[in-house]
């Protein structure tokens, strides 16, 4: 606004103002019309086409609360103003002195506000503006040490689950080969079962070494046995009586024996057991020397003890001439129980250490019998 004063105040002055049409002078349409043209020579705002194309007008920005210097100062007069010697272009266009520097206001935006009706036009927009330098595209980062680390380490760690899960699928191709080679040479259902012991053709597999009595202790409802004697034989050494005839020959094909010794009973008797287990051929060979035993025509020399085991025992030997036997069969085998008390009494039927010692080292001794019922074969 104070530029336009002093604007006003040069053109008051002027006796013969050229005629123009309203609005020229920046008022607004529908004002008086301003009859104050600048001079041709004027270097701020006379025309720009006695100047060099590289000068452009000044641009004026507004500033809230500045003044350009000199400004609030009267201006000259008419005679002055005719009597001052013209400025040449050059020396218009040239650096202002430091003091106006100095007291220029900062180029800044001009507020929306700054604009009123009788400015008539906005401020042209600041030269940078509409300069600005074109963008630069970011750079692409290096590749760094870090980030081949990091790359490395995810490789890795895929070829680790790649190889982990090859292993798991050969694994599983192995065991089902494996499970499959097992149903392929099991015997098939109808085979397996109580049937498959009844001969020995059926059951032809051997007895092996600690198929039978492979404890040196068993323990049945808090009774214990001690195992005092064992061997695996090749036939059926050590029969006598009718025994010796009925199972001569490839009838017996083997024989497993054991002597326990069990704990002692209420009256402190403690009970000596020799058991025998015979595979022969057939049902119907092993049941006729069933009857042999129990009716005491027949035996089975028992294995010696040693004297250590059995210290100031007066029986050493339960297979001799005593009623405390039995011989159960279980298909082919046959099994002979022979009891006797340590101390040499004679004892009772009705004995509970007696009776339990016939029922826990038969169940002992059908164990492993039982397991080629289910299996259909013995130990492999």
């Amino acid at each position: 606004m104070k530029i336009y004063q002093a604007h006003r105040s040069l053109r008051e002055v002027d006796e013969k103002p050229p005629e123009r049409s309203p609005g020229v002078s920046g008022d607004s349409f529908g004002h008086a019309a301003d009859p104050w043209l600048p001079a041709m020579d004027d270097p701020l705002f006379g025309p720009l086409h006695g100047l060099p194309p590289s000068i452009r007008r000044p641009t004026w920005t507004p500033d809230a609360g500045a003044a350009l210097p000199g400004l609030d100062e009267p201006g000259p007069s008419d005679a002055d103003a005719g009597d001052a010697e013209p400025i040449p272009v050059e020396s218009a266009v040239a650096s202002p002195p430091d003091d106006r520097a100095e007291a220029a206001p900062a180029e800044s935006s001009p507020p929306a506000e700054s604009v009123t009706a009788t400015d008539g036009i906005a401020p042209a927009a600041p030269d940078h503006a509409r300069h600005e330098p074109a963008a630069v595209p970011p750079a692409v980062p290096p590749v760094t040490r870090g980030y081949l680390v990091r790359l490395i380490t995810m490789a890795s760690a895929v070829a680790a689950l790649v190889i982990a899960s090859v292993t798991v699928v050969a694994q599983h191709d192995s065991r089902d080969n494996s499970q499959h080679a097992a149903r392929m040479t099991a015997p098939s259902p109808e085979a397996v079962g109580p049937a498959v012991i009844d001969s020995g053709r059926t059951d032809a597999d051997p007895i092996t070494a600690n198929e039978f009595f492979n404890t040196e202790s068993s323990t049945f409802d808090l009774r214990s046995y001690q195992r005092l004697a064992y061997r695996l034989e090749s036939g059926c050494p050590g029969l006598t009586g009718e025994l010796t005839t009925a199972l001569s020959g490839d009838r017996c094909r083997q024989l497993v024996h054991a002597v326990y010794l069990g704990g002692p009973d209420a009256s402190g008797r403690r009970v000596l057991g020799a058991v025998s287990v015979l595979a022969v051929d057939e049902t119907s060979t092993a049941q006729n020397a069933a009857n042999m035993v129990i009716a005491g025509r027949g035996s089975i020399t028992a294995l010696a003890v040693p004297p250590e085991a059995l210290p100031g025992a007066l029986v050493t030997n339960p297979t001799g001439d005593n009623s405390w036997r039995t011989a159960p069969v279980s298909g082919h085998y046959l099994i002979v129980l022979q009891l006797a008390y340590t101390d040499g009494s004679q004892g009772a039927s009705s004995d509970p250490a007696l009776s339990a010692a016939r029922r826990d080292l038969a169940i002992l001794a059908s164990e492993p019998i039982s397991r080629r019922t289910l299996t259909g074969h013995g130990p492999r």
